[in-house]
């Protein structure tokens, strides 16, 4: 009696089922694209009019206009121009361009009329009002707090 050797082949293992098919993937990242797009374009349309509404107030037009305008009248009306930051501190970055004219002021020395110290005094007690933590406000501070 003979024996043969017998040779078993087992059949090479079955590959790991993935979580997530390259397909699936593709089509969630889409689905995700359209569905961002579809949500940011109706949130533009429902915050644009309150961009435009916060211009119909008069007080913040004018304050706009004022410091637009020529630098005498800004600091001859500083202390309505201020009242009128210290009261829309949501809007407050628009009137930035006439807090530094009015920094600048004080900077060189004061105008006609009106003591350097009291002007400071007034746009520190309005950037007071504003958040701390905004860079540009930090940097009208530091401005007015060296002079």
């Amino acid at each position: 009696m003979k024996l043969e050797p017998v040779y078993l082949v087992q059949p090479d293992p079955a590959p790991a089922p993935r979580a997530v098919s390259r397909r699936s993937l593709v089509i969630g990242a889409l689905s995700a694209a359209l569905c961002g797009a579809a949500f940011g374009s109706l949130a533009r349309r429902v915050l644009r009019p309150a961009a435009a509404a916060r211009h119909q107030d008069p007080r913040v037009q004018w304050a706009l206009e004022l410091q637009r305008g020529g630098l005498t009248e800004l600091v001859e009306r500083h202390l309505d121009f201020l009242a009128i930051v210290s009261a829309f501190p949501a809007h407050a970055i628009e009137f930035e361009p006439g807090m530094d004219r009015l920094i600048e002021v004080v900077e060189a020395g004061g105008p006609n009329g009106v003591a350097a110290g009291a002007l400071a005094s007034s746009i520190r007690s309005a950037l007071d009002t504003l958040d701390p933590r905004a860079e540009s406000f930090a940097e009208l501070r530091r401005r007015l707090d060296r002079r």
